[in-house]
């Protein structure tokens, strides 16, 4: 059995590599808004003399909302293709598990994200200071491992989301509401309850680094409080978002 969901898992994996191939436009578009979102803030941060009150937990604030925004932007395109050639109904038919479709959909995000995020790492040294002086290699590691724990749980929530609005706009309810307005007004209501916790878990590391008084047990434990809530929205995301497909489409 958990071979035949690992073949299945598999294919689905293949297929939305396939995909960001063949649509490498859209691909790309939240790289290209991360990079300039990063590119405009560095340059803005550099010739701006930050209040020494702020100064510690500005940029930590900017990554994280680039993050969340990126996530957005890439998970508003999940089920694009799906939405315009009906396959999302082949799968149902075919008797597919839409969790498992769910799941693929959302690692392949993450995999997006971990490119901006390793490519960002190495630039982390000098584009976000500490006050006056750049972060150190062992801060940077510690602050990629809590953008790259923190980016699977926001992939996990965007995904949710974008099974939510998906659903309802199956079901006529963006046409109730007005072309879809009202639908993305209750993805950011689910969205922004739930991905708190992530970012609050990731200023607390942010917090570490800007405060020598912490250990770095403090960043532990921080950091494992932002993998427990990944995982745990890693485990329920496919499972709630893929029963939530199948019932929209019984309905």
């Amino acid at each position: 059995m958990m071979a035949y969901f690992g073949q299945q898992l598999w294919m689905h994996l293949g297929r939305e590599g396939r995909l960001m191939q063949r649509r490498l436009a859209d691909s790309l578009l939240p790289t290209a808004f991360w990079w300039l979102l990063l590119g405009l803030q560095a340059f803005l941060l550099s010739g701006w003399d930050i209040p020494s009150s702020i100064a510690g937990l500005l940029p930590g604030l900017l990554l994280w909302g680039n993050l969340l925004l990126t996530t957005l932007l890439a998970g508003d395109r999940l089920w694009r293709v799906d939405s315009a050639n009906d396959s999302l109904n082949f799968w149902r038919q075919s008797g597919c598990r839409l969790s498992l479709l769910l799941l693929a959909k959302l690692l392949a995000l993450w995999g997006l994200l971990l490119i901006n995020l390793l490519l960002l790492s190495p630039l982390l040294l000098l584009a976000f200071p500490i006050g006056h002086q750049p972060l150190g290699l062992m801060a940077v590691m510690g602050l990629a491992a809590s953008l790259i724990i923190g980016s699977l749980g926001l992939a996990a929530l965007c995904s949710m989301v974008s099974a939510l609005l998906l659903g309802l706009e199956q079901d006529g309810a963006g046409a109730a509401e007005g072309g879809g307005g009202g639908t993305g007004l209750i993805g950011l209501l689910v969205l922004l309850p739930l991905a708190v916790p992530l970012l609050v878990g990731g200023m607390a590391v942010w917090a570490t680094l800007t405060d020598t008084s912490n250990s770095p047990a403090a960043m532990l434990q921080s950091l494992a409080w932002q993998l427990a809530l990944s995982v745990l929205y890693l485990v329920v995301v496919p499972l709630v978002g893929g029963q939530w497909l199948t019932l929209s489409d019984d309905g």
